[in-house]
């Protein structure tokens, strides 16, 4: 029998750890395969993030060694393959998934410097001579057919497709491109036949995340995401019957948190309203799962309220985005998008608001043809339409396979490229964490305008989507004609001249934790010691330092107001906002001159749990807007 050890590690948040799906797949198909099952001997899974010294201590003897390797991961893949190579030099090492080329970029870009490997991908065994075979694409039979041709004498790899083979001096051989998998409705789940089973029993100390393929690839081509290459574009569904066998594993098993990996959740509705009611049905019968994660059909959002209103009466509902990733159509077209038109947006928010159910917004920040001021105005032009939900802005990570790592793409649109360490949140750094190439700049958008970007997104994202200031600039852009573009500006050039204040204290720490990251000197996101060991994202560490001085930060606002505007807030007014938010320390419901406030979802009090308050409001919830109090006449 020979040794085989799989590598998928995740990161561990507490004791939450994901399921390996994606080695799950093709392990299941493997050991559909007879002669592989009789032959290789799992010697070890490893699906989270550990000590890389001690992964290292547990391979011994290993005859194949399976790498999934994404962003998140690749720093810890190179480390333990580099020391297993050095080891057992004899042990084939096989490495798959997003973060590794393409077939066709070593076919047809390996003369070219590539700006995100800082060389030409003809040297890329040469950097990671410790990998012998990349496995491109779907892995399920690629992978079948490796394992098998190493249980032969004369091995010749060179007959399988969807492969590139390091050869003896550490060039290669691309072989041909391998095709999608026709039916993916044939092959094994790896929930169904208890491939998944064993980890659950070995490890009773953990809670898990299940992912769910309910279809296959995506029709859009989205320049800054690996499924937007036209290898993905052909989509495959699994059949009902299978995604409910596995949603019922999930629930007998107890598994907490569901990600449905499919990239445009809704596009079939039928199907996923039928898929939406089961996962109803199930957590009503066994309340199992408790969570249900997903990305949603873009530019068709508003089709999507009635699946919400599904989950919505299992307290599923974790919102509904709508990925613009930018206003600006000259950004849409340099990154292959089209939104909705201005009468959509504005019906598709009012249709949510009117159905009491989430829809956040997704932005990107360092898209080419972007401006600081088509960047703000972009925000603004939400708010102005009348989304006061979530909005999530995140920085442009450039993906090893996208257009963004292209040469030409990168010159065309003059963009600034910085290698970081991790862009992960919630995380407890560690020497180890992978790195991420992030983009800081454009010709349109310069560096320094790119970091005022970045604390103004922090400032208006962590006060206005997690409500510190939402009931007052609405109350002074309906009354007092005071936009909120105004309003944010004053306040941004009042909080950076203030160090001294709350906000003036948080923008100072936002910078300086970005500077720290660009410098490469720390990890992205802030650490909060008196919260938790883990990272916050940069607007979430915000909306948690105000709540933690609450009093303090609101006599400053008003102070601010008067100041600035010559305006005095009522006091009906100034209440509406300090009880609009969730607060830790208040035992609710609670009434206020009438007006009854209480939490918008079924919880009980937080009883001054601070921690409690800030995973559940700010992280878990912040896309179903808990963070927000629910509001009654009495």
């Amino acid at each position: 029998m020979k040794n085989l050890y799989i590598l998928e590690l995740s990161d561990k948040y507490e004791n939450q750890v994901r399921l390996p799906y994606s080695t799950g797949t093709i392990l299941s198909y493997c050991n559909s395969i007879q002669e592989i099952k009789n032959n290789y001997n799992l010697s070890k899974w490893f699906f989270y993030k550990e000590d890389v010294e001690n992964i290292c201590d547990s391979i011994v003897n290993p005859d194949v060694i399976i790498f999934s390797s994404f962003v998140w991961n690749w720093e810890y893949n190179k480390k333990i393959a580099k020391n297993i190579k050095q080891k057992y030099p004899n042990c084939l090492m096989i490495c798959g998934g997003p973060h590794v080329p393409h077939n066709d970029k070593f076919l047809y870009f390996s003369d070219e410097i590539s700006p995100y490997w800082k060389y030409s991908l003809k040297d890329w065994f040469s950097n990671h001579p410790y990998f012998d075979i990349i496995s491109s694409g779907e892995g399920e039979l690629t992978i079948s057919d490796i394992l098998l041709e190493n249980l032969k004498e004369n091995k010749n790899f060179k007959n399988i497709n969807g492969i590139v083979i390091r050869k003896n001096d550490n060039s290669f051989y691309v072989t041909k491109f391998r095709e999608r998998i026709e039916n993916i409705n044939i092959m094994p789940s790896p929930y169904l036949d208890e491939t998944f089973t064993e980890i659950i029993k070995n490890n009773p100390q953990l809670n898990f995340t299940a992912t769910i393929e309910t279809t296959r690839g995506c029709p859009f081509h989205c320049a800054f995401c690996d499924q937007g290459h036209e290898y993905f574009n052909k989509l495959s569904s699994l059949s009902l019957k299978k995604i409910k066998a596995e949603i019922d594993w999930i629930s007998q098993n107890k598994i907490e948190y569901v990600d449905n990996a499919d990239s445009n959740f809704g596009l079939y509705f039928d199907r996923d309203v039928e898929i939406a009611k089961y996962l109803v049905k199930s957590k009503l019968q066994t309340e199992y799962p408790k969570q249900y994660s997903t990305a949603w059909v873009k530019g068709k959002t508003i089709k999507s309220i009635e699946i919400m209103k599904v989950l919505k009466k299992a307290d599923l509902d974790r919102g509904v985005s709508m990925a613009f990733q930018s206003l600006k159509e000259e950004t849409l077209s340099a990154t292959k998008r089209k939104n909705m038109n201005e009468g959509s947006i504005k019906k598709t928010i009012e249709s949510f608001t009117e159905s009491n159910i989430g829809v956040y917004v997704e932005l990107i920040l360092g898209l080419p043809n972007e401006t600081l001021d088509s960047f703000l105005s972009g925000i603004f032009y939400l708010l102005d339409l009348g989304h006061d939900k979530f909005i999530g802005v995140y920085p442009l990570q450039v993906l090893p396979n996208t257009k963004y790592a292209d040469i030409d793409y990168i010159e065309k649109y003059g963009l600034i490229l910085k290698e970081t360490k991790s862009h992960s949140a919630y995380i407890i750094p560690d020497n180890a964490n992978s790195g991420d190439m992030i983009v800081v700049g454009s010709n349109t958008m310069s560096h320094e305008e790119w970091k005022t970007a970045f604390l103004y997104k922090t400032l208006i994202v962590g006060t206005y989507s997690y409500g510190s200031l939402q009931f007052i600039a609405k109350y002074l852009s309906k009354n007092c004609k005071i936009s909120y573009r105004e309003f944010y500006d004053n306040l941004y050039d009042w909080a950076i001249k203030n160090k001294e204040t709350i906000l003036g204290k948080e923008l100072y720490e936002t910078k300086k934790s970005l500077e720290d990251t660009l410098n490469n000197n720390s990890h992205w996101n802030r650490l909060l010691p008196e919260i938790s060991n883990h990272t916050w994202i940069h607007e979430e560490a915000l909306a948690i330092m105000v709540m933690n001085s609450k009093e303090i930060f609101y006599e400053e606002i008003f102070r601010f107001i008067e100041s600035q505007f010559k305006i005095c807030i009522p006091n009906e007014e100034k209440e509406k906002q300090i009880y609009g938010i969730v607060d830790p320390n208040i035992k609710y419901p609670v009434e206020i001159n009438g007006i009854i406030y209480e939490l918008n979802w079924k919880r009980s009090n937080f009883n001054g749990d601070f921690y409690s308050w800030a995973r559940e409001c700010i992280w878990w919830g912040r896309k179903s807007s808990r963070y927000l109090t629910k509001v009654s006449k009495k």
